[in-house]
């Protein structure tokens, strides 16, 4: 098993880090750079250039391998204009500097020009690609891909799938082992450019932005909690499933967590076990301190870091959300036996019979959070939060 889990660019974390034999990749990037990455910059921790470099060669000298992040979804075409298309080119001039084992693109153009202009760079896939069919897989391999990411809101839990790809693509498979979007989550596509766009210094909202997708996120969730069991998440003690197919890579979010936070979630899926409330290591942003989550601040101006402020409560709502991991015992094998792809929901009942068994939310908890984040969208719908 291999763990690839985000870097906080502190080097005390490496030490930590290094207790877990299985977290062998480091993930992560400067937060505010032209081409940009797959987090607002506001989430993210500080760092500098300068830091960056002296992190990663730290990090390469302790026996990790380090992917860089160039994985933004949009470049508003800017990408086509010859100033704009000059910076990307410096800025992967110095990303190569950096001699990274590995990075992640979303863009085929960005992947074309990495492979052409810096062959020694090698490029995977990342989850804002898409690649939810060989064909996609293909597409990426032929590129020169020599890894691909399988998106966590229902390719990851499609066994038929993942099976065709191990045994027809030579690249490697990486799946996401605690992230839980929504089961083919509507806001995906708005989401990533969302995130891109607020990771790049030319963009208006300067790092920070109205997150209105992880808000119907948290309505969604608290409304009908089966949503949290058709999420794409793996439990610790579900690993194995994976590694009888052939996908031994496991990526951990997210960027936004503390050290502390990471390490906790490090600890359990390297020994594979995690007694408790699976809540407290998936990500279902019910840990408000374990994240760098602080609205606003690189907001422009209070209205804006008010605006944030009212975001992150509906977000961070239901942190009482309980999961009990050990009522979920079972649940991989009767899922691997649906193709979820071909049977209603409704009709089904497995995931809800697990989320009956499993989720507690107190009736007090739930009602806030539903009142936050109905509030909330309902401020932003009206255009209130905009006058």
């Amino acid at each position: 098993m291999i763990l690839s889990v985000p870097t906080t660019w502190e080097n005390d974390y490496l030490v930590r880090l290094r207790e877990y034999p299985s977290a062998k990749w480091l993930y992560g990037s400067v937060p505010t750079e032209v081409v940009g990455s797959g987090r607002q910059a506001s989430l993210l921790p500080t760092v500098d250039r300068e830091r960056a470099t002296d992190h990663i060669k730290q990090a390469q000298r302790l026996g990790f391998k380090f992917n860089y992040l160039v994985n933004t979804a949009c470049l508003g075409n800017r990408e086509y204009g010859g100033e704009f298309h000059r910076a990307i080119i410096r800025y992967l001039e110095w990303v190569a500097e950096q001699a990274p084992d590995m990075v992640t693109v979303t863009i085929p153009f960005i992947a074309q020009i990495i492979k052409k202009q810096f062959p020694t760079l090698k490029v995977c896939a990342g989850k804002y690609a898409n690649v939810d069919s060989l064909e996609k897989a293909k597409f990426w391999e032929d590129l020169g891909a020599d890894e691909v990411v399988i998106p966590d809101d229902g390719p990851s839990r499609d066994f038929k799938m993942l099976r065709l790809m191990r045994q027809n693509l030579r690249c490697e498979i990486q799946v996401f082992a605690n992230l839980a979007c929504l089961r083919g989550c509507p806001f995906a596509n708005y989401h990533a450019n969302l995130a891109s766009h607020g990771s790049q210094p030319h963009e208006e909202a300067g790092g920070a932005y109205v997150d209105s997708c992880l808000v119907n996120c948290k309505n969604i969730r608290v409304k009908n909690p089966v949503e949290i069991i058709k999420s794409g998440w793996i439990r610790p003690e579900d690993l194995h499933h994976y590694e009888e197919i052939g996908i031994s890579k496991f990526k951990l979010v997210d960027r936004s967590l503390t050290a502390r936070g990471l390490l906790k979630r490090v600890k359990a899926y390297s020994e594979r076990k995690y007694q408790g409330n699976l809540a407290d290591i998936i990500c279902l942003h019910t840990r408000r301190t374990e994240h760098r989550f602080v609205p606003g601040a690189k907001a422009m101006d209070p209205g804006a870091r008010e605006n944030l402020r009212q975001m992150g409560d509906a977000i961070f709502a239901a942190e009482k959300t309980f999961i009990d991991n050990q009522k979920l015992d079972g649940f991989f094998n009767g899922l691997k036996k649906i193709d979820c792809r071909y049977v209603s929901c409704e009709k089904c009942g497995y995931c809800e019979r697990f989320a009956k068994k499993a989720i507690t939310i107190s009736p007090e908890d739930r009602e806030e959070a539903i009142r936050r984040s109905d509030l909330f969208l309902e401020k932003i719908t009206s255009s209130e939060l905009f006058q």
